[in-house]
Parts: structure tokens; C-alpha cells; sequence
């Protein structure tokens, strides 16, 4: 009996063991590690963005992430192919996401962008991660959507950030972006200065208020139809993630000890949420008169919005560079009212 179970033991221990890589293993870890191109040092410290997958357009960051954007191709989507959409979404990943909205002046919609997170510390360990969440996001739209999520290259991500600074496009390539003579923050973004009330762009005149969402309602109406009716341009994102079980039902016990009340495990149906949004005006008089009616559509639908004083700039840079300059700040929230800020 006792020579049965030194056996059992020994075969345990195998397999708990950590399996040898083979040769080939270790071979394709190297050419993966290496297919990355470092971007200079002064790009590392002011964006924190390490290094780049030139063919697959990913982006490493500081942050131990890596970040890839997809860009939405397709027809305008309807709230509840939002709420399908967000769902679907959840469904298959446990990452991060990140939806981002642009609606620019004169746009008949807004576009749509989606950024994924995959934590890391080489590309060697994400490289299958990612490629399957490619093929899963493809067969997502094929099914349920007439819609895909297409890979956005280096070039066109720093397009939309010059856009979102400047009001104009700029055609960009992805060779530029690795140049190791370029500064990306200071041909890219644009230094902003905090005033009383929001913030403003000198190089410009464009002028702007962020604003960060600190308490949400139990049902939302979407607030955008009535944003967009003011003719302004905004930027928009909700960042999103699908809560641990284990985490709400500690969560919920916490907040019952504090309260001496129950509440119930509604795990399946929590969510992780941050939504921030940027204004942007193109004089004083456009500020002054859509300022007060901004906060107060947002009120009205029940969002608690603060302005983003003291980190407007930080705001900014994060949702016009659709995170890969990180911003969030997360609230668990019921799951439902995810799409309604889906901008």
C-alpha cells in the first residue's frame, strides 16, 4: 500500500513539475521576443510605450501591457446591437477593453474604436493569447453582426490622436512612428494648459473640459443623443471588465459588514466600468454656451460627472490615444447600463 502511494506521489510531482522547453519552443520564444522594435528612450519616459509589433500592431507599455486597436467597419449601431454587442464581447474575454467614441464636427457618426489589453512581460508569453482573441473577435462579427473589428496599424492610431488634437487628418505610416529620431509626444499630442473651468491649446485655440464619472445610476438612458445635438465635437470611452466571481461576493460581504446590511450576489451581471469624456470647442462663446447643458444632460440622465480638475491633461491623452496613455477609474457597476455610455 505504502509503495502504491509513493507512486501516486511521485507522479503527482511530475506533473506538477515545470515542462522543459524544446528546442523549437525556445527557438520561436526568440524570433517572437525579438520581432519587437524598441522606440528611443525619450518615447519610453514621456509616452511610456516600450516597444512595437510592426506586423501585428501592438504596442508595449511601461504598464507590462500589451495594446492592440481595432478600428469598427460596418453600419451605425442601434442601442440594443450595443448592448449585444458589449455583452458578446464579455462573453469571451476576461481582458480589459476599452470602446472609444470620436465624433468630430460635421460627422454623421461617431467612430468607433476598440482597445484590448493583454498583460505580460514578453511577447513570447501573449503572442497565442492575442491571435486568439483575433480569430475569436473575427468569428464574433461573421455570426452575430454585419460588422467587423479591423486591426488598426501604428500609422492610423497616430493619424487619429494627430486628428483628436488638431482637428485635421494627417497621413501617417507605420515607419514613421518607428523612426528613432522621432518625438511622438511632441509632433502628436499637444501641450495643454489647465484654466479655470476646463483647458486650452495654444497651439490651436481649441479649447475643451474633461469629465470623469464617479456615480452611476441602476438604469440609464444614454445621454449622447442629446450631446450630440449641440454640434461640438467630444471624445468618449468606457473602459470595461468582467468582475471576478470570487472578487464581488468579497466585495459584497465587505460592504455588508460596513452596512449591517445583506446584499445580494449579482455576480453575473457586475461589471468593471470607468467612463470619461472630453468636450472640445472651437472658441469661448461655443464653451460658455454648451458648458452649463453638457454637465446638465449628464445630471439628468442620473450620471454623477466630475470635471476632471487638476488631470485634464491626463484625461485627454488617454482617450485620444485610446488608452495607450493610461487613464481609468473604475466603479463595478450593474452590466446593463454598460452600452447606454457606448458613445
Amino acid at each position: 500500500m505504502s509503495e502504491i502511494i509513493e507512486e501516486t506521489k511521485i507522479d503527482e510531482e511530475k506533473k506538477s513539475a515545470p515542462q522543459r522547453k524544446t528546442k523549437e519552443q525556445i527557438k520561436r520564444e526568440r524570433a517572437l521576443n525579438a520581432s519587437m522594435v524598441i522606440l528611443s528612450k525619450k518615447n519610453q519616459d514621456q509616452l511610456g510605450i516600450i516597444s512595437v509589433q510592426p506586423e501585428k500592431n501592438i504596442f508595449f507599455l511601461s504598464s507590462r501591457m500589451f495594446v492592440k486597436v481595432y478600428t469598427l467597419k460596418g453600419v451605425e449601431l442601434t442601442d440594443n446591437r450595443k448592448k449585444t454587442l458589449v455583452s458578446a464581447l464579455c462573453s469571451f474575454s476576461k481582458h480589459r477593453m476599452r470602446l472609444s467614441s470620436f465624433s468630430y464636427k460635421n460627422s454623421r457618426s461617431p467612430l468607433v474604436f476598440l482597445t484590448v489589453f493583454f498583460p505580460g512581460n514578453s511577447y513570447a508569453a501573449v503572442a497565442d493569447e492575442i491571435d486568439d482573441f483575433d480569430r475569436m473577435l473575427s468569428t464574433l462579427m461573421e455570426d452575430k453582426f454585419k460588422i467587423q473589428f479591423v486591426t488598426c496599424n501604428m500609422g492610423d492610431v497616430f493619424m487619429f490622436i494627430y486628428m483628436n488634437f488638431n482637428g485635421q487628418m494627417k497621413k501617417i505610416t507605420s515607419k514613421t512612428v518607428m523612426k528613432k529620431s522621432i518625438n511622438l509626444k511632441k509632433n502628436f499630442f499637444q501641450d495643454i494648459k489647465e484654466v479655470e473651468g476646463g483647458y486650452f491649446i495654444n497651439k490651436n485655440g481649441k479649447l475643451g473640459c474633461t469629465y470623469i464619472c464617479t456615480q452611476f445610476p441602476d438604469e440609464l438612458e444614454s445621454p449622447f443623443v442629446n450631446l450630440r445635438k449641440l454640434g461640438c465635437a467630444y471624445l468618449s470611452c468606457i473602459d470595461f471588465q468582467v468582475l471576478d466571481k470570487n472578487y464581488v461576493s468579497y466585495f459584497n460581504r465587505t460592504l455588508e459588514e460596513s452596512y449591517n446590511s445583506k446584499i445580494e450576489d449579482n455576480v453575473e451581471n457586475m461589471i468593471n466600468l470607468t467612463f470619461i469624456l472630453n468636450m472640445i470647442y472651437d472658441s469661448e462663446k461655443e464653451q460658455e454656451t454648451c458648458e452649463e447643458l453638457v454637465s446638465h444632460i449628464l445630471f439628468e440622465k442620473g450620471l454623477i460627472a466630475a470635471p476632471g480638475i487638476g488631470v485634464q491633461e491626463k484625461i485627454v491623452d488617454s482617450i485620444a490615444s485610446f488608452g495607450l496613455f493610461d487613464f481609468h477609474c473604475s466603479k463595478n457597476v450593474n452590466f446593463d447600463i454598460v452600452s447606454k455610455l457606448f458613445g
